[in-house]
């Protein structure tokens, strides 16, 4: 072999291994998987982190899915083994559009009595939270794995709040209130219910198994009725689920029919957004019956219609 036929070898083996290394590495495949509307993905239980106290510091109770390596991991009931990210990707990818309305002043400002940041509901689709446990051969919902002392339940939300993300870091994936640092939130709890009373969400005894369990984490894309109380002045267009956020026990008490035919056209004096529920040809005003009504008899009796509600209309 003559110098000119050796250093061609040589130039061809060097162009050979350049190729080699700019080829990229085998991504390895993702720990989310989608069957249909859902998405699941690998977490282990840390019941004991979620339900601690430390001297009257920490935040238990609040944290309920958290990337394993996001800084709010250390207080979170299931620690995810993939990123917020990664989640508001997939269901994003399912055709989901987050509601985006919590500024971080909803978090920021909680304790200034003045402020209506932290009085802010969560916005988006619903999602429905279940978990797969061993020797379960159905996944378990999460209000069977939760115990809510104040009775208002569960209503998660894909909020979103991608903007958000970068500022605290903190991977969370799903907390049990408002908030502005989750990607899925509680439309039943808002930051300042959690500053008010913080000791409200605890898990149930004999459900999960013991810390450092795996487990599966499924989130299914539900109904997106209109969130009554969002910063939103506008709207939404008539479609959802009964009671418009209300625990269902409270929407088929008082006979609301879903989804109403058309947005509500009353003209409110009140600043936030009217959800008009159509009831018999009637609109009722659902801000109003929140605060001022909730404790009537109307309010509870199971056999109350839409005929009984006249005194409640605007």
């Amino acid at each position: 072999m003559n110098k000119r036929t050796l250093l061609a070898s040589v130039l061809l083996l060097g162009f050979a291994v350049a190729l080699a290394l700019a080829a990229p590495a085998p991504s390895s495949p993702s720990p989310i998987t989608r069957r249909g509307n859902s998405i699941e993905f690998p977490a282990t239980v840390h019941a004991a982190a979620f339900e601690r106290r430390l001297l009257g510091m920490g935040m238990p109770g609040y944290h309920l899915i958290v990337w394993k390596d996001g800084k709010a991991a250390h207080a979170a009931l299931f620690q995810a083994e993939v990123t917020d990210v990664q989640i508001l990707d997939a269901l994003e990818s399912l055709g989901a559009k987050p509601g985006d309305n919590l500024p971080m002043a909803a978090w920021d400002e909680r304790n200034d009595p003045k402020s209506k940041a932290p009085d802010l509901i969560i916005a988006g689709p619903t999602v429905d939270v279940f978990v797969r446990l061993p020797g379960r051969p159905e996944p378990v919902p999460l209000g069977q794995i939760l115990e809510d002392k104040t009775g208002k339940g569960l209503e998660m939300r894909l909020g979103g709040n991608r903007a958000n993300i970068p500022k605290w870091k903190s991977g969370c994936i799903a907390c049990l209130y408002s908030c502005p640092g989750s990607k899925l939130g509680n439309a039943r709890a808002t930051v300042r219910d959690y500053t008010k009373n913080p000791d409200r969400y605890h898990v149930r005894q004999g459900v999960l198994p013991e810390d450092g369990t795996k487990v599966t984490i499924v989130l299914r894309l539900g109904p997106s009725p209109p969130n009554p109380l969002s910063h939103t002045h506008s709207h939404p267009p008539g479609r959802g689920g009964i009671g418009g956020g209300l625990p269902p026990t409270q929407g088929n008490a008082l006979g609301w029919s879903a989804p109403y035919p058309s947005p509500c056209r009353m003209k409110c004096h009140r600043k936030s957004p009217c959800i008009g529920w159509k009831t018999s040809g009637a609109i009722l005003c659902w801000k109003r019956w929140r605060t001022e009504l909730s404790g009537s008899p109307v309010a509870a009796s199971s056999r109350a219609s839409a005929a009984s509600l006249p005194a409640l209309l605007m």
